[in-house]
C-alpha cells in the first residue's frame, strides 16, 4: 500500500516538472528556476521520499495574472447576474416597451420635474425607509406617466423591484383582482406606481378596488407612485363620499407634485399633421 501511495505521489511530482514554462530571460540559481521579469521562483525544491524534487510553482508575476484574470472572470460573472436580474426585474415591471424607453437621458420638457424625480431614485432608501411617494397630478398628457416610468426605470436599472400599472389595465382586467400571482408581484415590489388615479370614478365595484389595493399598500408601509388628472381641490373635496377616504390616505404619504407643460400628445398630433401635410401635397415631378 505504502509503495503504491509513493508512486503515486512521485508520479504526480514528476508530471510537475514537465512542461515548466521557461522564457528567454529566466534563469537558474542552484538547479531552481527563477522568472527573468519578477526574480521569483518557477520551481519550489522539496524533499520527496529521501530525494530533491523541483515542481513548478507560480512566481508573483504570474500569480499576479492568473488573480487578475480570476477577478475580471468574476466580474463578468456578476455583470451577467445583474444583467438578468435586470431583465428580470423588468419582465415582471408590467411596463410596455414604450414606457421602457421613457428615461431621464430621453427627458424631454419640464426640468424642474425631472430633478425631483432624480432626487426622488437618489434618496429612494430614505423614501421607502419612510414610506414616503409621490402624487403626479395635471392636465392630461403633459408627461405624467412619463416621468413616472422614468423614476421606474432608473430604479430598477439600480436593481429596484418596481412594478407599474394602470387603474385601467388593473380595473379592465376581470381577473386580476383574483391573480394572486400578479398580486404578489404587486405586493413584494419595493415601490409601487398606478397610473392614472381617477379612472375607475362611476364604478362601485371599481372604486372598491382601487380602494383596497391603495389602502393594502399603506398598510404595508412601502411606498406609492400616482399618478393623475384630477386637482387637488378635487381630490380633497370629493363628490362623492367613498372617495374622500381613499384621497386622504394617498395625501398621507404621497407627497403632490403639479407637472405642467404643454399637452404632449398634441403637440405630437400637430407635427404629425405638419409633416403628412407636407407630404401630401408636395409637387410630383416625372
Amino acid at each position: 500500500m505504502s509503495n503504491n501511495f509513493e508512486g503515486i505521489v512521485d508520479d504526480m511530482v514528476q508530471k510537475s516538472m514537465l512542461n515548466i514554462p521557461k522564457k528567454e530571460n529566466d534563469y537558474y540559481v542552484d538547479g531552481v528556476l527563477y522568472c527573468g521579469n519578477c526574480h521569483s521562483k518557477k520551481q519550489s525544491q522539496i524533499s520527496c521520499f529521501g530525494r530533491i524534487v523541483r515542481p513548478h510553482c507560480l512566481c508573483k508575476c504570474e500569480a499576479e495574472k492568473l488573480q487578475k484574470q480570476e477577478e475580471e472572470q468574476r466580474k463578468i460573472e456578476k455583470e451577467n447576474i445583474r444583467k438578468q436580474r435586470l431583465e428580470s426585474l423588468k419582465s415582471l415591471s408590467m411596463m410596455g416597451e414604450k414606457l421602457m424607453n421613457s428615461t431621464f437621458e430621453n427627458w424631454q420638457g419640464n426640468e424642474k420635474l425631472k430633478n425631483i424625480c432624480i432626487n426622488y431614485c437618489i434618496s429612494f432608501r430614505d423614501r421607502y425607509a419612510k414610506n414616503q411617494g409621490l402624487l403626479l397630478y395635471g392636465e392630461p398628457s403633459v408627461g405624467k406617466t412619463y416621468a413616472a416610468a422614468s423614476i421606474a426605470n432608473k430604479l430598477i436599472s439600480d436593481g429596484v423591484p418596481v412594478v407599474m400599472t394602470s387603474f385601467t389595465k388593473f380595473i379592465n382586467n376581470g381577473n386580476f383582482g383574483d391573480n394572486n400571482e400578479i398580486l404578489n408581484y404587486m405586493d413584494d415590489a419595493k415601490l409601487l406606481i398606478l397610473d392614472d388615479l381617477g379612472a375607475e370614478r362611476n364604478s362601485p365595484f371599481a372604486i372598491e378596488q382601487v380602494g383596497e389595493l391603495i389602502e393594502n399598500r399603506i398598510n404595508q408601509n412601502k411606498p406609492l407612485i400616482l399618478t393623475t388628472n384630477l386637482t387637488v381641490k378635487e381630490m380633497k373635496e370629493p363628490d362623492d363620499f367613498r372617495y374622500k377616504r381613499i384621497y386622504h390616505r394617498v395625501f398621507e404619504v404621497c407627497y403632490p407634485v403639479l407637472v405642467e407643460g404643454p399637452a404632449r400628445r398634441l403637440e405630437k398630433a400637430k407635427s404629425n399633421f405638419y409633416e403628412m401635410q407636407k407630404e401630401l401635397n408636395k409637387e410630383i415631378n416625372d
